[in-house]
């Protein structure tokens, strides 16, 4: 997804990390690294945001067709900004599951 863009939002770099929710549970969270948002925005637009979460999904989906082994984890999406100390608020970031509509 590096480069891809949705609406006026960039993704610049996308990771894959196993780690424990918030509930002490293996989970799945695809890391998404995103160009700031526009100047004077406190976040990135929500179409974009939701567009990139169906693009997630999509991905989801065919990746779990090809893998031999099923990953039962949950899997959430973290969008992140590329440079947080440019930012206002510097603990911008939002965690949204990837399963839920």
């Amino acid at each position: 997804m590096n480069g891809s863009q949705s609406g006026k939002t960039e993704v610049r770099n996308t990771r894959v990390e196993f780690r424990e929710d918030s509930s002490g549970d293996e989970a799945v969270y695809i890391i998404l690294t995103l160009a700031n948002p526009t100047a004077g925005q406190q976040t990135w637009p929500i179409d974009d945001l939701w567009a990139l979460r169906r693009e997630v999904r999509e991905i989801k989906t065919e990746a779990e067709k090809d893998a031999k082994d099923i990953i039962d984890f949950p899997w959430f999406i973290v969008f992140e900004p590329e440079k947080p100390s440019e930012l206002e608020d510097e603990g911008l970031q939002e965690i949204v599951t990837v399963d839920d509509e």
